[in-house]
Protein backbone atom coordinates (compact mmCIF):
# COMPACT_ATOMS: atom_id res chain seq x y z
CA UNK A 1 0.00 0.00 0.00
CA UNK A 2 1.02 3.74 -0.45
CA UNK A 3 -0.02 6.16 1.68
CA UNK A 4 -1.56 10.12 0.58
CA UNK A 5 -2.58 12.72 3.06
CA UNK A 6 -4.07 9.65 5.84
CA UNK A 7 -5.60 7.81 3.16
CA UNK A 8 -4.26 4.36 1.33
CA UNK A 9 -3.72 3.30 -1.74
CA UNK A 10 -3.78 -0.98 -3.04
CA UNK A 11 -1.89 -1.68 -6.28
CA UNK A 12 -1.50 -5.32 -8.18
CA UNK A 13 1.27 -6.99 -7.15
CA UNK A 14 3.00 -7.22 -10.74
CA UNK A 15 2.98 -3.29 -10.31
CA UNK A 16 4.55 -3.18 -7.15
CA UNK A 17 7.54 -5.57 -7.90
CA UNK A 18 7.72 -3.70 -11.47
CA UNK A 19 8.02 -0.09 -9.57
CA UNK A 20 9.49 -0.44 -6.65
CA UNK A 21 11.09 -3.61 -5.44
CA UNK A 22 13.01 -4.56 -8.78
CA UNK A 23 14.72 -1.21 -9.01
CA UNK A 24 15.65 -1.23 -5.31
CA UNK A 25 16.94 -4.24 -5.54
CA UNK A 26 19.62 -3.06 -8.39
CA UNK A 27 20.02 -0.06 -6.47
CA UNK A 28 20.68 -1.34 -3.27
CA UNK A 29 23.51 -3.64 -4.32
CA UNK A 30 25.26 -0.77 -6.15
CA UNK A 31 24.88 1.99 -3.55
CA UNK A 32 24.28 -0.56 -0.51
CA UNK A 33 27.62 1.15 1.46
CA UNK A 34 25.78 4.88 1.29
CA UNK A 35 22.15 4.61 1.01
CA UNK A 36 20.71 5.77 4.30
CA UNK A 37 18.26 3.40 5.46
CA UNK A 38 14.84 4.08 4.01
CA UNK A 39 10.90 4.52 5.33
CA UNK A 40 7.78 3.71 2.87
CA UNK A 41 7.19 5.46 -0.13
CA UNK A 42 4.44 8.11 0.16
CA UNK A 43 2.61 9.47 -3.16
CA UNK A 44 3.20 13.25 -3.79
CA UNK A 45 1.53 14.30 -6.85
CA UNK A 46 0.48 13.14 -10.53
CA UNK A 47 1.23 15.48 -12.99
CA UNK A 48 1.06 15.44 -16.99
CA UNK A 49 0.92 11.68 -16.41
CA UNK A 50 3.54 11.24 -13.83
CA UNK A 51 3.09 10.00 -11.04
CA UNK A 52 6.16 11.22 -8.07
CA UNK A 53 6.69 9.48 -4.86
CA UNK A 54 9.33 10.70 -1.88
CA UNK A 55 10.92 8.83 0.67
CA UNK A 56 11.91 9.52 4.19
CA UNK A 57 15.72 8.21 5.24
CA UNK A 58 17.00 7.68 8.58
CA UNK A 59 19.64 9.35 9.73
CA UNK A 60 20.02 12.41 7.54
CA UNK A 61 17.02 15.09 6.61
CA UNK A 62 17.35 14.52 2.93
CA UNK A 63 14.81 12.84 0.68
CA UNK A 64 14.64 10.12 -1.86
CA UNK A 65 12.62 10.68 -4.67
CA UNK A 66 11.14 8.40 -7.50
CA UNK A 67 8.41 9.18 -10.50
CA UNK A 68 7.16 6.88 -13.00
CA UNK A 69 5.58 7.67 -16.56
CA UNK A 70 4.58 4.95 -19.27
CA UNK A 71 5.53 6.35 -22.72
CA UNK A 72 4.69 4.81 -25.96
CA UNK A 73 8.19 4.52 -27.22
CA UNK A 74 10.82 1.72 -27.70
CA UNK A 75 13.51 0.74 -25.34
CA UNK A 76 16.55 1.08 -27.49
CA UNK A 77 14.95 4.85 -28.08
CA UNK A 78 14.94 5.93 -24.63
CA UNK A 79 18.84 4.30 -23.77
CA UNK A 80 20.00 6.16 -26.80
CA UNK A 81 18.39 9.23 -24.96
CA UNK A 82 19.78 8.41 -21.35
CA UNK A 83 23.49 8.02 -22.78
CA UNK A 84 23.50 11.32 -25.04
CA UNK A 85 25.59 13.60 -22.57
CA UNK A 86 25.79 16.26 -24.73
CA UNK A 87 22.05 16.36 -24.84
CA UNK A 88 21.37 16.20 -21.38
CA UNK A 89 21.18 20.07 -21.03
CA UNK A 90 17.89 20.11 -23.00
CA UNK A 91 16.15 18.13 -20.98
CA UNK A 92 17.69 17.02 -17.42
CA UNK A 93 16.26 19.66 -15.23
CA UNK A 94 18.85 21.93 -14.34
CA UNK A 95 21.81 20.45 -15.64
CA UNK A 96 24.03 22.98 -17.68
CA UNK A 97 26.25 20.67 -18.69
CA UNK A 98 27.10 16.77 -19.28
CA UNK A 99 30.28 14.55 -20.64
CA UNK A 100 31.86 11.46 -20.62
CA UNK A 101 35.11 11.48 -19.05
CA UNK A 102 35.94 7.68 -18.83
CA UNK A 103 34.14 4.90 -21.03
CA UNK A 104 34.85 1.21 -19.71
CA UNK A 105 32.62 -0.65 -22.03
CA UNK A 106 29.14 0.27 -23.92
CA UNK A 107 27.33 -0.39 -20.76
CA UNK A 108 29.37 1.15 -18.13
CA UNK A 109 31.22 5.09 -18.05
CA UNK A 110 32.02 7.94 -15.92
CA UNK A 111 29.93 10.90 -16.26
CA UNK A 112 30.28 14.44 -15.38
CA UNK A 113 27.60 16.63 -14.55
CA UNK A 114 27.61 20.50 -14.16
CA UNK A 115 24.27 21.40 -12.23
CA UNK A 116 22.87 25.36 -11.98
CA UNK A 117 21.69 26.46 -8.92
CA UNK A 118 19.52 29.46 -7.55
CA UNK A 119 21.71 32.44 -7.87
CA UNK A 120 22.70 32.81 -4.06
CA UNK A 121 24.44 29.52 -4.84
CA UNK A 122 27.64 28.30 -6.09
CA UNK A 123 26.72 25.87 -9.13
CA UNK A 124 27.31 22.15 -8.69
CA UNK A 125 28.70 19.52 -10.15
CA UNK A 126 28.69 15.55 -9.93
CA UNK A 127 30.72 12.80 -11.25
CA UNK A 128 29.38 9.33 -10.98
CA UNK A 129 29.72 5.75 -12.27
CA UNK A 130 27.15 4.68 -14.84
CA UNK A 131 26.56 1.11 -15.28
CA UNK A 132 23.42 -0.49 -17.52
CA UNK A 133 22.33 -4.03 -17.39
CA UNK A 134 19.38 -5.74 -18.58
CA UNK A 135 17.77 -8.85 -17.46
CA UNK A 136 17.28 -11.56 -20.55
CA UNK A 137 13.87 -12.64 -19.35
CA UNK A 138 12.20 -9.85 -19.22
CA UNK A 139 14.64 -7.35 -21.04
CA UNK A 140 13.81 -4.56 -18.01
CA UNK A 141 17.04 -2.24 -18.21
CA UNK A 142 18.07 -0.90 -15.61
CA UNK A 143 20.81 1.99 -15.69
CA UNK A 144 22.34 2.63 -12.33
CA UNK A 145 24.73 6.04 -11.55
CA UNK A 146 26.49 6.36 -8.44
CA UNK A 147 28.36 9.15 -7.06
CA UNK A 148 32.44 9.04 -7.46
CA UNK A 149 33.06 12.20 -5.86
CA UNK A 150 36.89 11.70 -5.99
CA UNK A 151 37.53 10.23 -9.71
CA UNK A 152 38.67 13.82 -10.91
CA UNK A 153 39.86 16.78 -8.44
CA UNK A 154 37.73 19.62 -7.53
CA UNK A 155 37.29 22.70 -9.57
CA UNK A 156 37.46 25.53 -7.72
CA UNK A 157 34.07 27.37 -9.56
CA UNK A 158 31.76 24.73 -8.68
CA UNK A 159 31.25 22.87 -5.16
CA UNK A 160 31.78 18.85 -5.97
CA UNK A 161 27.98 17.06 -4.96
CA UNK A 162 30.02 14.17 -2.31
CA UNK A 163 26.47 12.37 -2.21
CA UNK A 164 24.34 11.31 -5.51
CA UNK A 165 22.65 7.92 -6.34
CA UNK A 166 20.62 7.55 -9.39
CA UNK A 167 18.58 4.93 -11.34
CA UNK A 168 16.85 4.30 -14.61
CA UNK A 169 14.59 1.42 -14.90
CA UNK A 170 13.01 0.86 -18.12
CA UNK A 171 9.99 -1.85 -18.42
CA UNK A 172 8.47 -2.79 -21.17
CA UNK A 173 5.14 -3.17 -21.50
CA UNK A 174 2.27 -4.54 -24.16
CA UNK A 175 1.35 -2.45 -26.83
CA UNK A 176 4.82 -1.19 -27.88
CA UNK A 177 4.57 0.77 -24.19
CA UNK A 178 7.32 1.09 -21.84
CA UNK A 179 7.06 1.77 -18.09
CA UNK A 180 9.79 4.34 -17.21
CA UNK A 181 11.21 4.99 -12.57
CA UNK A 182 13.42 7.45 -11.96
CA UNK A 183 15.09 7.26 -8.50
CA UNK A 184 17.21 10.53 -7.48
CA UNK A 185 18.86 10.75 -3.80
CA UNK A 186 20.95 13.71 -3.64
CA UNK A 187 23.16 15.92 -1.14
CA UNK A 188 24.14 19.29 -2.80
CA UNK A 189 26.44 19.87 -0.32
CA UNK A 190 27.67 23.52 0.50
CA UNK A 191 25.33 25.66 2.44
CA UNK A 192 22.00 24.34 1.11
CA UNK A 193 19.40 23.72 3.40
CA UNK A 194 17.83 19.84 3.21
CA UNK A 195 14.04 21.52 2.57
CA UNK A 196 15.11 23.72 -0.20
CA UNK A 197 17.52 20.43 -1.68
CA UNK A 198 14.64 17.96 -1.17
CA UNK A 199 12.52 20.82 -3.04
CA UNK A 200 15.19 21.25 -6.10
CA UNK A 201 15.16 17.52 -6.51
CA UNK A 202 11.31 16.66 -5.72
CA UNK A 203 10.93 18.90 -8.77
CA UNK A 204 14.12 17.51 -10.70
CA UNK A 205 12.54 13.76 -10.83
CA UNK A 206 9.03 15.50 -12.32
CA UNK A 207 10.22 17.70 -14.73
CA UNK A 208 12.90 15.37 -16.14
CA UNK A 209 10.31 12.81 -17.11
CA UNK A 210 7.91 15.45 -18.61
CA UNK A 211 10.44 16.73 -20.37
CA UNK A 212 11.31 13.10 -21.86
CA UNK A 213 8.05 12.74 -23.11
CA UNK A 214 9.15 15.69 -25.81
CA UNK A 215 12.54 14.37 -26.52
CA UNK A 216 11.99 10.86 -27.09
CA UNK A 217 9.94 11.73 -30.66
CA UNK A 218 13.35 13.30 -32.19
CA UNK A 219 14.48 11.34 -35.23
CA UNK A 220 17.92 10.22 -33.66
CA UNK A 221 16.73 8.69 -30.56
CA UNK A 222 13.35 7.32 -32.34
CA UNK A 223 15.30 5.29 -35.05
CA UNK A 224 17.73 3.57 -32.67
CA UNK A 225 18.33 0.15 -32.51
CA UNK A 226 21.24 -2.38 -31.01
CA UNK A 227 22.09 -0.78 -27.91
CA UNK A 228 19.41 -3.15 -25.76
CA UNK A 229 16.85 -6.00 -27.05
CA UNK A 230 13.67 -5.63 -27.44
Amino acid sequence: MIKKAGRQYRIRKWQFLALFIYPLMIFSMVCASETPETHQWILEKESKGVTLFSRKNNNTEFNTYRGTVVLKTTLNTLVSLLEDAEAAPEWKYRCAKEEVIGKVSPAERYIRTEFSTPVIFPNRDAIMRSVRIQDPATKIVTITLEGKHDYLPEQTSFVRIQKIQESWTLMPLSGEEVEVSYQLYKEPGGKIPPKLANKGNNKCVLQTLINMKKMIGKPKYKDAAGLVEE
